[in-house]
């Protein structure tokens, strides 16, 4: 156990006391499959702009959200984060991608009904 200033850290007893099985502690995984969706962006430009609201709501609606087995995240970085610019290969923006099954492609979808079409077509 880590001691710090309020004292040694210790697992919350359940309501009987007890402390937490590992079966009850939420493992963090879980699903068998995943499905990212990301997008690099930049702040200046008119199409990251426009596209910006629809990528929005698809991520307060999807992401983290498990769905047949498959969980989905959806990230977002901009033209500033110049390791993701660099990682991606990003030419310009917006640039989509999206990693399944540990294979990455890049997502030509801009619109909310296009990018959910393929989400729940890759689930």
């Amino acid at each position: 156990l880590n001691k710090g200033p309020m004292g040694p850290d210790r697992p919350l007893a359940n309501e009987l006391g007890d402390s937490p099985s590992p079966s009850s502690v939420p493992s963090g995984g879980g699903s068998k499959n995943e499905l990212k969706i990301v997008l690099i962006y930049a702040d200046w430009c008119g199409h990251s702009k426009k596209m910006l609201p629809d990528y929005e709501k698809i991520e307060a609606e999807y992401h983290n959200q498990t769905i047949n087995d498959t969980l989905v995240l959806i990230e977002k970085y901009t033209d500033k984060d110049k390791a993701k610019v660099k990682e991606y290969g990003a030419r310009g923006f917006p640039s989509l991608f999206t990693h399944k099954n540990g294979q990455r492609s890049p997502l030509n979808e801009r619109t909310y009904q296009g990018l959910k079409d393929h989400i729940m077509s890759n689930v």
